[in-house]
Order: C-alpha cells, then sequence, then structure tokens
C-alpha cells in the first residue's frame, strides 16, 4: 500500500492481494456473477462492477473544499492528475467530457458504463472513477486495468503496446498528483486510524449484512 497526504486529503495507492468483484453501492447482489475464485465486495460509491487483481486503484478522500466547490471540480483535479501521470507513461488519456452518466439503470460491468468523466483512449475507457460525499468531506476512487480482459474496452498494456508494471503506474501516479497538489507527503496510518481499519473491517466491510444488503 502507498499513501501519501497532501494538506488535508489524502491519497492511496494500491493493488489487491487477491482477486475480488466489487460491487457498487446501489447494485442487487443477485445480479453480479459468481466468479470462481474471486470475492464479491461492496463499495461505498456507486456505479458498476469491477474485477479487481490486474489493476492499480488510487482513492483520494478529503474535505471538498479543498478540491473546489463541488463533485465536478473534484473529478477534474483529480482526473487531471491522472492525465498527466499516465501521459508520463505515453498514454494519450483524455475526459470523454460529452454524454450523460448512466445510473443504476445501466451495464452491469463498470467498464461496460459510459460517462462524462470518464477517461478515455480513442473514446475506449481506460479509468473507471466513482464518488461519494458526506457532508464536508467526499472518497473518490478509480481503477486502472492493467491487462487485456474480455470484458474491457481497453487496457493499459493495449494502449502502451507493451507490458506496464504497477510500480511504475504508482509512480507516475504520484507524479501527476504532485503537479497538481503539490509535494506529496508519505505517511503511514496512525494507531488510532488502523484501529479505526480493523473495526470497520471486523464489523462492516466483510459481514454479509454490508455485502448482501440488497
Amino acid at each position: 500500500m502507498l499513501q501519501f497526504a497532501c494538506e488535508r486529503p489524502t491519497l492511496r495507492l494500491y493493488g489487491w492481494d487477491q482477486p475480488c468483484l466489487s460491487i457498487g453501492y446501489f447494485q442487487p447482489r443477485q445480479a453480479c456473477p459468481e466468479l470462481p475464485g474471486r470475492a464479491i465486495i461492496r463499495r461505498v460509491t456507486g456505479g458498476g462492477a469491477i474485477r479487481h487483481g490486474d489493476d492499480v486503484t488510487y482513492a483520494v478522500a478529503g474535505p471538498v473544499k479543498a478540491f473546489g466547490s463541488g463533485p465536478r471540480d473534484a473529478y477534474r483535479a483529480i482526473h487531471r492528475a491522472i492525465q498527466i501521470g499516465l501521459r508520463q507513461l505515453g498514454v494519450a488519456v483524455h475526459e470523454r467530457g460529452r454524454g450523460r452518466d448512466e445510473g443504476p439503470g445501466g451495464p452491469l460491468m463498470c467498464f461496460s458504463r459510459k460517462g462524462c468523466y470518464d477517461l478515455v483512449v480513442e473514446g475506449r475507457k481506460l479509468v473507471g472513477s466513482a464518488q461519494r460525499r458526506s457532508g464536508a468531506v467526499f472518497l473518490q476512487h478509480g481503477s486502472i486495468p492493467l491487462r487485456p480482459a474480455e470484458s474491457l474496452p481497453l487496457s493499459l498494456d493495449e494502449a502502451l503496446g507493451r507490458k506496464a508494471a504497477a510500480e511504475e503506474v504508482f509512480a507516475a501516479l504520484e507524479h501527476g498528483f504532485g503537479e497538481v497538489f503539490g509535494p506529496l507527503r508519505p505517511r503511514p496510518f496512525d494507531d488510532d486510524e488502523q484501529r479505526l481499519v480493523e473495526s470497520l473491517v471486523a464489523t462492516r466491510y466483510t459481514t454479509s449484512g454490508w455485502n448482501w444488503r440488497r
């Protein structure tokens, strides 16, 4: 796990220690396919399901006011940082910038959905992101698939024309976020945060009450 603090907001860049399928907060669990060897977990954000394992995932949490006046400003600032990072790798990525977001009635899988904030290469979605706001704070996280898969319109390997290592993607994203938000300061969880993480995992995010709530 990589974690960085930029003033008050926090950026995490991470991978997965086992394959899983994360489903959106509003998605019915019964509609999601059982995948051999792949756990199913429910996110706190909406959007479509994402297969994790061969991907790089980012998460940004912090006060809304640190990113502008609302969710749109946060999307633009965070995606600008991701664009800078991916372009440093050699990927000409940009926001789709048109059309309407597909809501709960859209396709099951995130990368089959289209939204104006999607980061795409020649119209093909490369980065899927979702937000959740609670009062004055918010979370935005997203996935960048590294390897080709049948359900994906594009992977980073395909966009680059070579195999991408997760470590170089982490480094590129660190560069992009540093360019947009200023120098990044590494910071591990403190003891209180670690205890909170362990409590939330045990009492919410690994429970059937959370993962089967819909």
